[in-house]
């Protein structure tokens, strides 16, 4: 667990740096501070770096998680080949109204046009990727699938048993003639002596 560690101190960080940017970015004193008119303000600036520090975190630690992992043929080595691609996605889609904090004084609709598809593409090769990787451990994803659906089928059998140990019935003795009874039968089914009149 030790060996991992790192992890928690890389995203408890990435969350302090959200926090703070938001926090800080929410001020009146920031959001009142410009540079020029109409120009960006400290708390775009504020957020601008707060948050593009926070998405390239998470993506630093995902690489180097992808490297800790080795290759075993199982879980961990789909798991590596899927962190980098996923954590590109997940901080493209993300960062995507973070440059505009900056870019938002200057640019006008041709430009936000093709800013559009600039992130539209990077986000759409970034999902291509993931597919790719995955699709390329498609035994191991099917080797994980089935482990999860033996371990499920164990548990359940634990707890639900499907056969139930019936005890065995001892036998009896018929109490009028005294041979030995089926388990089944009792002393009712073997015929009763009629009584003395």
């Amino acid at each position: 667990m030790d060996r991992w560690a790192w992890i928690f101190r890389d995203v408890g960080a990435a969350l302090f740096g959200l926090l703070l940017a938001t926090v800080l970015g929410a001020s009146q004193l920031f959001q009142h501070a410009r540079l020029g008119t109409n120009g960006v303000s400290a708390s775009d600036i504020v957020r601008f770096v707060g948050y593009g520090a926070a998405l390239l975190l998470i993506w630093l630690t995902a690489d180097r998680a992808a490297h800790e992992l080795p290759e075993d043929n199982e879980w961990r080595t789909l798991l590596r080949h899927m962190l980098v691609p996923l954590a590109t996605l997940f901080v493209l889609a993300w960062s995507y109204p973070v440059p505009l904090l900056l870019l938002h004084p200057v640019m006008n609709d041709s430009a936000m046009t093709v800013y559009r598809w600039i992130f539209v593409l990077a986000i759409s090769g970034a999902a291509l990727w993931l597919t790719v990787a995955v699709y390329a451990h498609a035994d191991v994803l099917g080797r994980v699938f089935n482990d999860i659906r033996r371990a499920a089928r164990r548990t359940s059998s634990e707890h639900h048993p499907t056969t139930a140990t019936i005890p065995a019935r001892s036998s009896a003795a018929c109490p009028h003639c005294g041979r030995e009874l089926p388990a089944e039968a009792s002393a009712s089914e073997h015929g009763r002596r009629p009584r003395a009149a």
